[in-house]
């Protein structure tokens, strides 16, 4: 049993084949104290699959960039992590 820990803010992203879409990454703690962070959706939290999903160490999730002033880059970063980018930085 995991045990939910936050998202992040919102970004628009291009999901797949189905478009562009609001996405948050939701984070939770496993049983062996990894993080696992998943992809969802930014309006009804439903997730984008496990294509869409990450799991690192606890280590790894507390050096992320988590501003007080700026939650962006945090949000960037999780993305990245869950194999999408925000379609703003789509090249």
């Amino acid at each position: 049993m995991s045990k939910f820990i936050g998202y992040t803010n919102g970004l628009e992203c291009f999901v797949g084949k189905t478009g562009i879409k609001s996405v948050k990454v939701e984070y939770s703690e496993a049983d062996d104290g990894k993080v696992k962070l998943q992809a969802v959706s930014g309006h009804n939290l439903e997730s984008f699959g496990g294509k869409y999903a990450a799991t690192i160490s606890r280590e790894a999730f507390e050096a992320r960039d988590s501003r007080a002033d700026n939650h962006i880059p945090e949000a960037i970063w999780a993305l990245e992590m869950c194999n999408l980018t925000p379609a703003a930085l789509d090249a």
